[in-house]
């Protein structure tokens, strides 16, 4: 289905027998980039409510392989991520976004036909429509996490339960979070692109993807997003589109779509 896809990159043999486990990358032609592997992850959650896992994989020179990056790229990469006690590695930053990775999802054998074709057409809309939604969600550098734009990052953490809030203090194993940790009191999406009253997700999705731009132009400003301190040298090693570079597009596609939307001129004189 995905084998000759544009923009859903499918990753390792499509002949050797494997389980139904896939790796994949998205790419955005119009800029020549991908989406960062842990914002695909999030995003298909926070839609679709999907969960992938996203990363490098435990095989490091294997991802290096699928990837097809050669040894002195990979060492380069390597010095953005690893801890340096005595000084940065030629000055660079640490910066986990520019890790490379891919996105893993796979199939059980006991789905049913729907939840594949569910599935399937999620990574599609991803794959075609994911990169309209990068501005509405923010980064953190030392961390690659990517949470939405309008919730603070410990906000959007709080609804994700962790080994650290296990406590065995009354004999039993319970989770020692406050209650207002597993309330959602903050909706994902904002109300103004949430358009579509249907209760299908798919459908959900397409809606907002249109209204998106109309919501950024007057809602987003990225200005404030964190630098990625990438020195000159090694800008063309940043993989990844960041939500700045989709908003300058669209906003420019949507201020052209207004002038063109201008009432022609009610009258002309007389030649």
């Amino acid at each position: 289905r995905f084998r000759n896809h544009e923009k859903l990159l499918v990753l390792g043999s499509s002949t050797v027998p494997r389980l139904a486990i896939f790796s994949f990358l998205i790419y955005v032609p119009a800029f020549d980039k991908y989406l960062h592997h842990n914002f695909v992850c999030i995003l298909l959650n926070d839609l679709f409510g999907i969960q992938v896992r996203s990363g490098c994989a435990c095989a490091g020179p294997y991802a290096l392989e699928l990837l097809n990056i050669d040894d002195q790229k990979g060492q380069i990469y390597m010095k953005f991520i690893t801890e340096d006690e005595n000084g940065r590695f030629d000055g660079l930053p640490r910066n986990m976004l520019m890790k490379p990775g891919f996105t893993r999802f796979n199939l059980s054998y006991f789905a049913s036909d729907e939840e594949v074709d569910y599935i399937l057409k999620a990574l599609e809309f991803i794959a075609n429509k994911g990169w309209k939604f990068l501005p509405l969600y923010t980064y953190d550098p030392a961390t690659a996490v990517w949470h939405p734009r309008h919730m603070l990052s410990e906000s959007h953490i709080s609804h994700f339960h962790s080994l650290q809030m296990i406590t065995y203090e009354n004999g039993t194993m319970e989770e020692n979070s406050p209650t207002q940790q597993n309330q959602i009191t903050q909706s994902t999406f904002p109300q103004l692109i949430r358009a579509s009253s249907s209760r299908n997700p798919l459908e959900q999705a397409i809606a907002m993807a249109h209204n998106i731009s109309k919501y950024i132009y007057e809602n987003i400003d990225c200005r404030n997003d964190p630098p990625l301190n990438i020195p000159q040298e090694y800008q063309d090693l940043i993989w990844f589109i960041l939500p700045k570079q989709v908003v300058l597009k669209m906003l420019h596609a949507f201020e052209q779509n207004q002038h063109n939307n201008l009432m022609s001129v009610p009258f002309r004189p007389k030649e």
